[in-house]
């Protein structure tokens, strides 16, 4: 008989997962040998000890997770539970001493996997509790998840084991058949008396190691079969519903369990949330209720002719539903919304107003808001040809009076207002005509009606391209008259009528700003200066107008002007050298006044000759003849001539003949030439002429008178021949036995021895030389000096009679409009306005610095005018004279005086004497330039710079001298 020597055994049939497994290899023969002994796991050693009887046991090796122990020559291979031994299913293990090759017994392990999760689950509809229908079928199935082996399952009602009761299913195979899913099902009968119970099952497949289910609680369900729905007041159907006021439906359900869920509908919407559910009301011993609910309906005119109606369910499936009720809507007249209306002034205006209502309205008419005694009963609004006052809020008004269910008539009245809107293109206010004057600031408001309000407003000119500012005020500051034109003010607005394209609508308002201003004048002819001669006929000067607003009731103003004036033309019937001068013109017309034209008459004529007359002068001296010429042009040729001499020509200013002889007694003519140029006309040469007479006066001589021998007794006449010039004025005879006799003949009858002697004659004449004084006198002189000699001038006087009188020249262009002349020093508020300053009885404190001023006043063409001054100084120093210079003596008669003529004589000499010096101050000379000569004191004089002659010519005469009568000695000097 064989005999095993090792026994492999294991801790229990099967393993199960999750709990310690061992496999114990015994030894089964003596141990006094030593063993090398192994368990394996399909042929693999998985743990080896070297086991002796003394020694003990050796370990050798062992797997891990797996732990080994020797005990009394055993050994014990544990498999933890922690470790998946589920993957050892069905694994050989064997044991034995690996020395000999002893084998143990083959042991087949097997793993158990102990189902951990029951399932209790209804069907169709797996909830908690699980609602049965009273008698009706339900279906529980409970399920195990997968292990191994299959589990056993039983079933449980309150405790009461109801296995019997259900069906074991197939098992299910998982992972490859490795585990099975065990389930059962338990075709449950509802029965009331089972109403609140718990259902659950249990499953096992490895002992001691149950699972149950979750348990199910058991509701037993009684259906309802009836509901009823109610309204209140009045039960009717239709039910009449006014729209906005509450109707009251109740929805009644017969007895059930459970509870019913009432549900109510309005055309098939669910209205639910709008009721009201009611506590339920027991029956049977509250083993069944009866459910109800409250809808408060709200009527709604969108409801009007749908169903309302409830329905109740307790039961899943088995919903009942009420009767059905149809809703009558009564609604107030319902306008539709009318829109507000554009509308373009002239066009049809209809509207319709459309009304809905239950019932139908019994009145429709409308009104307007600012019109209350307007009212029109139709459906449609007409208004043909509208027009913007038509514009205003419309309103429809519709009446109606509904009758709801159960309760009294009541009227009710609807409106629908609307605004009629009637637009028009802008219409502007009239604009009128402007007349501004310029420089000012025009400011132009414009008015505009328009519907819509415009969107641009703007303003053009006529002869100007584009536009000239925009908004409604138009100002143009400082307008000048370029700006004259016409003006147009524009406005655009948009009109939008409803359901038609808007339109551009634009208006314009023309009107015409006139900008007015002064006159411009201008004055023709177009000379200045403007010259004429004199005698010249009818010559006009025309103010003539080059541009002025307004151009009518103009006046014009001439100054300067001593000729007529006839308006606009200034007329010269015959032209005289006083019209010389400036003249000017201005125009005022309403606005204001012109600018100032001036045009300068230039008065030609021939040359005046003045300051010559016949003169008497004493041979022997030097006769000068400074003429005054007044001529315009200034003389071009001047000679001399002596009408005995024809031949004898002098060409000179002035005429000097020095150391005069009688033989020059005789006419003598001065000639003057001048040429006109007048504008316009050919030159005119213009001579002048003036014939004077020259007397040469001498003291008389006396020829030869012989010694005469007479009888006493007879008579003596002596003759004397005398030469004199002029004729002797007193002829006396002397002796030496102051014998006087006057008479031109010497007469003695009888004559006496005692008569014997020396006789004299005596002859006197009285030379009266043109301009010479037999009384001591001054010489009243005016000095005449051009602006520009008269840096500083020096005046000698003994005197106070000189006058002293200076005359600028000016040239400018206008000729100036005022001249002055100032001396700060001397007099700061002298002021004297003239082109010809003089100074009367001047003195040494007349010394001093002189101004003279010009001013005059540019225009330009095309620019503003410009005032212009210009000033020169003249310094005049006055000095007192140290003595009296002579201005000349003659020779004196050889011839003796005889002194006691008596008082006849001196009678006769005095009245000479005050007719010389009343000849003398009628005598006046001036001159302009001094030269002197020592012996004789004459000053020449030669014109100088242009101008007339007149005033600067002048001559003086040196024949003065010293006459004798008797012993009265009388010198007569001339003093500057």
């Amino acid at each position: 008989m064989f005999f095993v020597e090792f026994q492999l055994i294991t801790s229990s049939a099967n393993a199960t997962t999750g709990i310690d497994f061992e496999f114990t290899c015994l030894n089964l023969k003596s141990t006094n040998y030593p063993t090398l002994m192994e368990i394996s796991r399909d042929t693999e050693a998985q743990c080896i000890a070297h086991v002796t009887e003394y020694e003990g046991c050796f370990f050798w090796g062992q797997n891990r997770p797996n732990s080994c122990i020797c005990k009394n020559g055993t050994l014990i291979l544990t498999i933890p539970g922690t470790f998946d031994i589920n993957w050892l299913h069905r694994s050989r293990w064997t044991c034995g001493n690996q020395w000999n090759g002893d084998v143990s017994n083959l042991v087949m392990l097997y793993v158990n996997i102990p189902i951990s999760k029951l399932n209790l689950r209804t069907t169709p509809s797996d909830e908690n509790p699980i609602k049965v229908v009273s008698s009706s079928q339900q279906r529980f199935i409970c399920t195990t998840d997968a292990g191994r082996p299959a589990a056993r399952i039983q079933w449980y009602l309150s405790g009461t084991d109801i296995t019997d009761e259900a069906s074991p299913q197939p098992g299910i195979c998982n992972t490859g058949c490795e585990t099975v899913i065990s389930s059962s099902v338990l075709l449950y009968i509802g029965n009331i008396a089972d109403n609140g119970k718990i259902i659950y099952c249990t499953a096992v497949n490895v002992e001691g190691q149950s699972v149950n289910s979750t348990m199910r609680s058991v509701d037993i369900l009684f259906p309802i079969t009836m509901v009823n729905l109610t309204a209140t007041p009045t039960d009717e159907n239709p039910i009449k519903v006014v729209s906005g006021s509450q109707q009251r439906f109740i929805c009644t359900t017969d007895s059930g369990k459970p509870l019913a869920k009432i549900q109510w509908y309005l055309s098939g919407t669910n209205i639910t949330d709008e009721a009201s559910p009611q506590p339920s009301i027991c029956s049977a011993g509250c083993e069944t209720v009866i459910s109800s609910s409250i809808l408060s309906y709200i009527g709604n005119i969108t409801d009007n002719g749908k169903i309302i109606y409830c329905s109740a369910v307790n039961v899943e499936g088995q919903s009942v539903n009420s009767t059905m009720k149809s809703i009558d809507i009564l609604y107030e007249p319902l306008i539709t919304q009318i829109p507000n209306i554009n509308i373009i002034e002239g066009n049809l205006l209809a509207v319709y107003c459309n009304v809905v209502s239950n019932p139908d309205p019994t009145y429709l008419w409308w009104t307007r808001q600012k019109n209350p005694d307007f009212r029109l009963y139709n459906a449609n609004l007409t208004i043909s040809n509208i027009h913007r006052n038509d514009s205003d809020s419309y309103t429809c008004h519709a009446k109606n009076i509904l009758t709801p269910s159960g309760m009294s008539p009541q009227e009710r009245t609807s409106q629908k207002m609307f605004d009629v809107n009637v637009q028009y293109e802008p219409v502007i206010t009239q604009i009128p005509d402007f007349n501004i004057t310029e420089g000012r600031t025009i400011t132009i408001n414009s008015t505009t009606d328009a519907n819509p309000e415009p969107f641009m407003v703007w303003w053009t000119r006529q002869n100007v391209t584009g536009l000239v500012h925009n908004g409604v005020v138009l100002s143009i500051s400082s307008i000048q008259r370029q700006q004259s034109d016409i003006y147009t003010f524009h406005a655009m607005n948009i009109l939008t009528p409803s359901g038609l394209p808007f339109q551009n609508r634009t208006s314009r308002k023309s009107f015409q700003i006139n900008v007015q201003y002064p006159p411009t004048v201008n004055m023709y002819p177009g000379y200045n200066p403007y010259i004429l001669y004199e005698g010249q006929q009818n010559i006009k000067l025309t103010c003539v107008i080059i541009d002025a607003n307004p151009t009518v009731d103009i006046m014009y103003n001439w100054t300067n002007a001593g000729a007529p004036i006839n308006g606009q033309v200034m007329s010269i019937t015959n032209v005289l050298r006083k019209d010389n001068g400036q003249y000017s013109c201005t125009a005022i017309n309403m606005i204001g006044i012109s600018n100032t034209i001036s045009k300068r008459l230039d008065i030609q004529y021939q040359p005046e000759i003045s300051d010559i007359q016949d003169y008497n002068v004493t041979e022997g001296n030097t006769l000068i003849i400074f003429p005054i010429i007044s001529a315009n042009p200034q003389p071009t040729l001047f000679w001399w001539s002596r009408q005995n001499e024809p031949e004898v020509g002098y060409n000179s200013t002035y005429l000097k003949i020095s150391n005069i002889q009688r033989k020059s007694s005789g006419y003598h003519t001065f000639h003057v030439r001048n040429i006109l140029t007048p504008s316009g006309m050919p030159s005119q040469e213009r001579n002048s002429k003036k014939i004077f007479h020259v007397n040469v006066q001498y003291q008389p001589a006396i020829s030869e008178i012989q010694d005469h021998n007479v009888t006493e007794g007879n008579d003596l006449q002596i003759y004397p021949v005398i030469d004199a010039n002029p004729q002797p004025a007193l002829l006396w005879w002397t002796s030496q036995n102051n014998f006087t006799y006057y008479g031109n003949n010497l007469t003695i009858t009888n004559v006496q021895r005692n008569s014997s002697g020396n006789y004299t004659c005596h002859v006197m004449n009285t030379l009266t030389p043109t301009g010479k004084s037999l009384h001591r006198t001054g010489l009243h002189r005016k000095c005449f000096i051009p602006a520009n000699d008269c840096e500083r001038l020096t005046i000698l006087t003994s005197r106070k009679e000189i006058v002293i009188a200076i005359y600028p020249e000016i040239d400018a262009n206008p000729r100036s409009t005022f001249c002055m002349v100032e001396s700060p020093k001397l007099n700061p508020t002298l002021r004297y306005y003239t082109t010809n300053f003089t100074i009367n009885n001047i003195q040494r404190k007349s010394s001093g610095s002189y101004i003279f001023y010009a001013v005059n006043r540019l225009t330009p063409s095309g620019m503003p005018s410009q005032k212009r001054t210009s000033q020169k100084m003249c310094y005049v120093n006055v000095q007192l004279s140290t003595g009296a210079i002579a201005q000349g003596t003659s020779a004196t008669s050889d011839n003796s005086v005889i002194i006691g003529a008596g008082v006849g004589a001196a009678v006769i000499f005095i009245s000479i004497l005050v007719i010389g010096v009343l000849i003398f101050i009628s005598r006046k000379r001036q001159i302009n330039r001094k030269k002197e000569d020592s012996n004789e004191r004459a000053y020449e004089s030669t014109p100088t710079g242009p101008g007339p002659l007149s005033n600067r010519e002048m001559h003086v005469y040196n024949d003065l001298e010293t006459v004798k009568g008797g012993k009265l000695s009388i010198d007569l000097d001339l003093y500057l």
